[in-house]
């Protein structure tokens, strides 16, 4: 009879992987956005007029973007994202091998 710890172990892990993986796409993907859309308004902001309030929204557009980049860069999360997704891919292949007593489980009857 075949161990099934192992198998809801691998199915648990992947879930979770899967989880951190979708978390971290989306938070990349937010701040990605959030990022281009400041920068396309520093253009259109600095043409618009040139009071010294609109010389401000400049400045903290540039700024902004400058701590989403850093956030970006700190957090990892395209990184993350990534390696997430591969080893959820990997845990998935183990476990339709193991179900399927192929390659490395092949003969393979558990305790």
């Amino acid at each position: 009879m075949p161990d099934n710890s192992i198998l809801d172990r691998i199915r648990e892990q992947s879930t979770w992987y899967g989880a951190k993986a979708r978390k971290n796409h989306l938070e990349f993907l937010s701040l990605q956005v959030i990022e281009i859309i400041m920068a396309a308004a520093i253009p259109v902001s600095s043409v618009a007029t040139t009071t010294d309030r609109q010389k401000w929204v400049v400045a903290v557009l540039g700024a902004l973007i400058g701590v989403i980049e850093a956030v970006l860069q700190l957090g990892q999360y395209q990184q993350n994202w990534l390696l997430y997704r591969a080893t959820r891919e990997a845990l998935r292949r183990e476990d339709f091998l193991y179900s399927a007593k192929a390659g490395p489980y092949a003969g393979y009857e558990g305790s």
